[in-house]
This record gives structure tokens, sequence and C-alpha cells, in this order.
């Protein structure tokens, strides 16, 4: 970032050119930031270590509260989702609380504030390509360590980063000397912080709806496609046959395109296929309602396809 900010403009400007947006969902942030930022400058006694840190994480917040409201106008819809049976721990420090979060996460039923969703949230999870990581470093060396606390980069998460997009939170005061900024806070009224938490949380929850809407359009795009292109062009695939014959339907595939599969090939395959198939996950099936949609609205958004897949797939073996 270069020199350090000297006004909280300069923090906002720099947010914006990164993000290439310009809209914060209101200004309840401003007077948190510049209470922060005032106790930074005159009381925070920052090193140039201390600079490079704290100042580019008051811009990440600054750029992920715009990517909230980007995606909130992309998607205006996600606000629809209520928030059903928050579960919300309070403790103090060192009283096992990160440990009885880790615990409850065990359950396959709860939805919880992930530690590599907690400073990116945005994307959600959902739409993320499965490359696509969280950079969850710096959590394991701000918040605590194994030798202190349970961390996972999948693990829970506490809502301090969440709290820190309306510049209302303690968790700067684990980095820097701002008492200025402390007694401030410990005055605040914090319904504009939990009402932008809440915000985010919708957001990352709104898991079935923002798939239903992605793969109904997907897989209708394809069909028209294929109807102009010709089947001739396509060779399908059954998962199931893959299940019960993997190399075979390799076989066919290659087939088909007039290739040869060569014996260190097939070795190959098979060798991947038997070591897989060890680690593999136990298939699972959700319950639609889980994520707030009726099965009689599903089925028929992709019925077309599902008739046609039988179809394609029924090509001699």
């Amino acid at each position: 970032m270069g020199a350090p900010p000297t006004t909280d403009e300069e923090l906002i400007d720099t947010a914006i050119a990164q993000a290439g947006l310009d809209d914060f969902g209101g200004d309840t942030f401003r007077e948190g930031l510049a209470q922060l930022h005032s106790s930074l400058r005159t009381e925070g006694r920052l090193n140039a270590v201390g600079e490079g840190f704290i100042y580019p994480r008051l811009v990440s917040h600054l750029v992920t509260r715009l990517q909230v409201e980007d995606w909130y106008a992309q998607h205006p819809e996600t606000d629809d989702a209520p928030v059903l049976a928050p579960l919300i721990g309070l403790s103090l420090p060192r009283t096992g609380s990160t440990a009885l979060s880790f615990l409850l996460a065990q359950d396959p039923d709860v939805r919880y504030l992930h530690t590599s969703e907690s400073g990116q949230p945005v994307p959600p999870p959902s739409t993320r390509a499965e490359s696509d990581t969280r950079d969850t470093t710096l959590y394991s060396q701000q918040i605590g360590t194994r030798d202190h606390v349970p961390a996972d980069a999948e693990g829970p998460m506490e809502c301090l980063d969440l709290m820190a997009l309306d510049f209302r939170t303690m968790i700067y005061e684990a980095f820097a000397r701002i008492p200025s900024y402390a007694a401030w806070l410990n005055e605040q009224d914090l319904t504009s912080t939990y009402a932008y938490e809440r915000r985010v949380l919708k957001l990352l929850q709104y898991v079935g709806r923002v798939n239903l809407e992605q793969w109904s359009l997907g897989i209708s795009r394809v069909l028209e496609f294929r109807e102009g292109a010709g089947n001739d062009r396509f060779y399908d695939i059954d998962f199931r046959a893959v299940q019960a014959d993997p190399i075979g339907e390799v076989r066919g595939l290659y087939e088909w395109l007039g290739q040869p599969v060569s014996d260190q090939f097939e070795q190959r395959m098979r060798r991947w296929w038997e070591a897989n198939s060890e680690n593999r996950e136990p298939s699972s099936h959700s319950d639609l309602a889980h994520y707030g949609l009726d099965p009689d609205t599903v089925r028929p958004l992709f019925a077309d396809y599902v008739g046609r897949a039988r179809e394609w797939t029924a090509h001699p073996r």
C-alpha cells in the first residue's frame, strides 16, 4: 500500500479501486472506520510491519463490503432467505468455547461460518470452482495457533470479521494499541453491525436457490445448443455405467473418437480408480427442504434433460 493513509477517504478510494465497485450499502461503517483510523494514527505506535499488516486489512474489509453489496445487486432474492434458528455462542476467552464450536460443527445438518469464508464470504461456496480456495494463512497467525485454539480452514470461525464490515469489532484490539477506539466501541449500539452480519449470513446460506438458478439455466442452454448442433457431435456416458465399468466406458469413448487405449493408459486408469476408491466419500442425498426448495418445483426444471439423457446414454456398448 506504500505510505500509510492519512485520511479515511484514502482507504475508501483504495478499496473502490481494488474492487471496481463503489456501493457500500449505506454509511453505518464510516463512524467506526473514522474512530479506528484515528486511534491507529494517534495511539497505535505502528512500525512499518504493523502498518503493512493493519491498513491492507482495513481495505480488505471495505472491499468485502463492496462485494457483498454487488452480490445483492445481482441476486436481490438473497434477501428473501431467512436465517432460521441461529445458535449464538457467548463466552469469556480460554473457556473451551472454540473446542465446543468444533464439536457442534460435526453435526452434518448444521450450517456454520467457516474460517475460509469469514474473511472472504463472496462469492458463496456454492458458486466457487473446486480449485478456488480462500487464503486462510493469516487466520492461524492472527486469531491464534494450534497451540492455543483449534484451527482449521474449514472449521468454525468467530464472527469478528463479519462485524468488522461495520467497523465495530474487538478484533482490531488484538493487532494494535487503540484505547480510544476500544472505549468508543464499548458504548456503541451494535444493531447495524449485527444487521450487516445477518446480511452476509443470508448470502452464505443461500446455496439452494443460487444453484437451482445456475444449473437449470445452464442445462436449458445445453439442450438448446444440442438441438442445433446435432447428436452426432456428442458421446454420452451415464454415471452409473462409469461406476460399473469405468475402463470399459473410456474405451467406448475412445472408439468413438477413433483413438486406441494403450496398455499404459489402461494401467494408469486402473491404479487411479483403485486408489481413489479407498478415499472416496460415501454418496449422500440431501433433503431439498433443507435448502428451502420444493421437489415439485425443482423436477420440472430438469424434466426435459432427464428424458433426453435417457435417450442419449442408451447407445449400444
